[in-house]
C-alpha cells in the first residue's frame, strides 16, 4: 500500500491533464467538446501500447535490482530506451499518415458532422506528433518504480499538472481562432508531459549513480533486445487490446448522434457523445486505483521473484485482492452518488449544454461500468 499510494496520487494527476482539458474545452468551446472526447479511445489504444511495453520492459530492470546486478539494470536501462525510441518514430509514423481511418473507427468523418470532424482532427494530430514525449514519461515513471521509488515520478508528474493546467487556459484565451484553441489544447499536454519527462531523467541520474548510463550500456545484444520485447511487446498489446472495444462502443455512441439536432436549430446534437465523454472522463478518475494497485504489484512480484522470495509474493497476490474489494465499494459509491441529477456533468460542460438526453446517456453508461469494475481490476491483477 505505501508503495501504490505515490502511484495513485501520480495517476490522480495524469488525470488532471485530461479532466482540466475537458473543462476547459467543455466551457471555453463547447461545439468541439464532442469532437476532442471522441479521440479519447484512439489516443488510449496508442498510449497504452506505450504505457504497457514500459512496464512490461521494466520488470526485467526491476527484477535485476532485486538481485542487485546493477550492470544489469544499467543494460536494462539503455536496451528500454533503444527500443522507446525506435516505437516512438514508428508509432508517429503510423498514427499519423492513418489518422482518418482510425477517425472512421469511432464515427467521426467530415461528411457527417464537419465541425466535430474539424475539432478531432487537428487534437488528434497534435497529440500524434508528440507520442514520444508521452512514452519517454513512461519509461522514466516505469524505470523510477522498477527500483522501488513510486515518490519521484509523483513530484515531478504535480509540476507538470500545473503546468498543463496554466498553458491550456493561456492558449484557449489568447490563440486566436478556434481551430488554434483546439491545437493549444492538445500542445499543451505535450509540452507538459515534455518537461515532466525531461526533469524526471535529470533528477533520476543524479538521484540513482548506478542509473547513469555509458556507451558501452548501448552496445548492441540481440538476446538482450529480444528479452524485453517479450516482455514489453505482448504487454504492451495486452493493454491496448482494452481500446478495441472501447474504439467499437465509442462508434456507435456516434452514431446515436446522426441526424439529431438541437430543437428550434440546424445545430448537430451531441447528446450521447457528450454524456458518455464526460462519463469516460469520471470513470477513468474513479479507476486510478486499480491501475496503481496493479502498476505495484509488476514492481512488488519481479523484485520478490528476483529476490527467490516466493512466499512474499503469493501473500502481496492475496491482500490485493482484498484491497480491490474495498477499493470498488468505495469507487462505486462515489461515482453512482455524482451521477444524481447528473451532477458531475455541470464539472465539464455548460449549464446550456446539459439536456436530459445528456444526462441519460451519461448515467446510463456509469451505471453499468461502475458495478462492473471488480471485474476490470481483477484482469489488471
Amino acid at each position: 500500500m505505501l508503495f501504490a499510494i505515490p502511484i495513485l496520487l501520480s495517476n490522480i494527476f495524469q488525470q488532471i491533464y485530461s479532466i482540466s482539458n475537458a473543462i476547459i474545452v467543455g466551457q471555453s468551446i463547447p461545439l468541439q467538446f464532442a469532437g476532442i472526447n471522441n479521440t479519447g479511445p484512439l489516443s488510449f489504444m496508442i498510449l497504452e501500447f506505450a504505457f504497457g511495453m514500459t512496464a512490461g520492459m521494466s520488470v526485467i530492470t526491476s527484477n535485476r535490482f532485486g538481485q542487485k546486478d546493477y550492470d544489469g539494470v544499467r543494460k536494462s536501462f539503455a536496451n528500454s530506451i533503444t527500443l522507446s525510441i525506435i516505437t516512438s518514430i514508428l508509432l508517429t509514423i503510423i498514427s499519423l499518415v492513418f489518422k482518418d481511418i482510425l477517425l472512421s473507427w469511432v464515427g467521426v468523418s467530415k461528411e457527417i458532422d464537419e465541425v466535430t470532424y474539424k475539432a478531432a482532427s487537428i487534437y488528434i494530430t497534435v497529440i500524434f506528433a508528440g507520442l514520444v514525449s508521452q512514452i519517454f514519461y513512461n519509461l522514466i515513471v516505469s524505470i523510477n518504480r522498477s527500483i522501488g521509488d513510486s515518490i519521484t515520478p509523483l513530484l515531478f508528474l504535480i509540476l507538470s499538472s500545473i503546468t498543463n493546467i496554466i498553458l491550456d487556459l493561456l492558449f484557449v484565451n489568447v490563440m486566436p481562432s478556434i481551430d488554434l484553441n483546439v491545437a493549444g489544447v492538445a500542445l499543451a499536454t505535450i509540452l507538459a508531459q515534455a518537461l515532466s519527462a525531461i526533469l524526471c531523467f535529470i533528477y533520476t541520474f543524479h538521484k540513482y549513480p548506478y542509473l547513469k548510463l555509458q556507451l558501452k550500456d548501448f552496445k548492441l545484444d540481440h538476446k538482450e533486445l529480444w528479452n524485453h520485447i517479450k516482455l514489453g511487446f505482448p504487454l504492451g498489446i495486452q493493454f491496448s487490446i482494452l481500446a478495441i472495444g472501447i474504439i467499437v462502443m465509442q462508434g456507435k455512441i456516434v452514431s446515436f448522434d446522426y441526424n439529431v439536432y438541437i430543437p428550434g436549430t440546424d445545430i448537430n446534437a451531441h447528446y450521447a457523445q457528450d454524456g458518455y465523454g464526460a462519463a469516460c472522463k469520471l470513470q477513468n478518475f474513479l479507476n486510478a486505483p486499480y491501475t496503481a494497485i496493479s502498476v505495484a504489484m509488476l514492481s512488488y512480484i519481479a523484485q520478490n521473484k528476483g529476490k527467490g522470495d516466493y512466499l512474499r509474493v503469493r501473500e502481496g497476490i492475496k491482500d490485493s485482492y482484498i484491497i480491490g474489494i474495498i477499493i470498488y465499494l468505495i469507487v462505486m459509491t462515489i461515482g453512482l452518488l455524482l451521477t444524481i441529477n447528473g451532477a458531475f456533468l455541470y464539472i465539464f460542460l455548460k449549464n446550456s449544454q446539459i439536456y436530459n438526453e445528456t444526462i441519460a446517456y451519461a448515467n446510463t453508461y456509469l451505471y453499468t461500468s461502475l458495478t462492473a469494475g471488480i471485474f476490470l481490476y481483477l484482469l489488471y491483477i
